[in-house]
């Protein structure tokens, strides 16, 4: 249950603050590739501290953090171009 746990509570706060990431840097994805290979550093400090994790669990934490940054970035630019829509409407 703890891992389970740990691994949603992982994947929806990544996203988020992927998320976050994108929509204050204002479309610059540099800060979001930083924030990715961040993520892949610690994945790999991980696995050299905790190697009795199971296979699984160890490519996860590497391979997980660039497609859970990448919908963090497509939530963000989902929602700045909806909120972009009204405006160009109202014109």
């Amino acid at each position: 249950f703890i891992i389970i746990g740990s691994a949603i509570i992982g994947v929806f706060t990544t996203m988020l603050t992927a998320a976050f990431i994108t929509f204050r840097a204002k479309r610059h994805v540099l800060q979001l590739v930083y924030f990715t290979g961040l993520l892949i550093l610690y994945g790999v400090l991980s696995i050299v501290l905790h190697p009795e994790a199971s296979i699984l669990i160890n490519v996860l934490k590497v391979l997980s953090p660039a497609p859970l940054c990448y919908f963090g970035y497509l939530i963000a630019t989902q929602y700045q171009q909806k909120k972009q829509m009204p405006s160009l409407a109202a014109e």
